[in-house]
């Protein structure tokens, strides 16, 4: 059997196309998780679940960044108290420039 999610669950009549072409069943999976509920964050949600599983099995988390130095720049920055200049579009540029 199929099971569509992701982009391809938004196009109508794909799981009776796929039935017909294959004479097997074919369903289109939504997630109901909080926050997720739009067919685009299937993928995002898998990834999310994979790294928690795999975070369980290996009793240990591997980064693909220095999160000393990414906590430091984004999470424990100092705000400026004389100046709040730092809007959104500000906080999103420090992301990925120095």
């Amino acid at each position: 059997s199929f099971v569509i999610s992701g982009e391809a669950a938004i196009i109508d009549g794909l799981d009776k196309i796929l039935e017909s072409a294959s004479d097997k069943e074919a369903s289109v999976y939504v997630p109901t998780t909080f926050g997720g509920k739009d067919v685009s964050f299937t993928s995002m949600l898998g990834v999310f679940y994979y790294y928690k599983d795999m975070v369980h099995y290996r009793q240990d988390t591997i980064s693909s960044i220095n999160e000393k130095e990414f906590y430091k720049r984004n999470i424990y920055q100092e705000t400026k108290v004389a100046q709040k200049t730092d809007g959104f579009t500000d906080k999103l540029k420090n992301l990925f420039i120095d």
